[in-house]
């Protein structure tokens, strides 16, 4: 283990660590710590799912774009969920693809 990696207990990483380890990362004129960011309800809030496996999604419109040039085109397209989802299964992945 490095100095800058959190110390594990039982209940998680000790928070301390946490933030002497993000304070390399944070701007010095930073407006809030690691540490005030997790303490406010909206951050909590964003941490905690609001839906189930099997709920039904909300209906959302997304702008399409053509990527096949390999440069970002818009197509002048919407895209709405509840279209394709009223006529097929759709499944929605929220992540990193890095």
């Amino acid at each position: 283990m490095t100095d800058t990696e959190p110390k594990a207990t039982a209940s998680g990483p000790d928070p301390a660590d946490i933030e002497a380890m993000v304070a390399q990362f944070t701007p010095a004129d930073s407006a809030m710590t690691y540490t005030e960011v997790h303490a406010l309800e909206r951050t909590r809030q964003l941490r905690t799912a609001d839906v189930e496996a099997g709920d039904e999604a909300p209906d959302f419109e997304l702008p399409v774009f053509d990527f096949s040039t390999g440069a970002r085109v818009e197509t002048d397209e919407v895209f709405h969920l509840q279209s394709v989802a009223a006529n097929t299964p759709v499944a929605l992945i929220f992540g990193s693809y890095t």
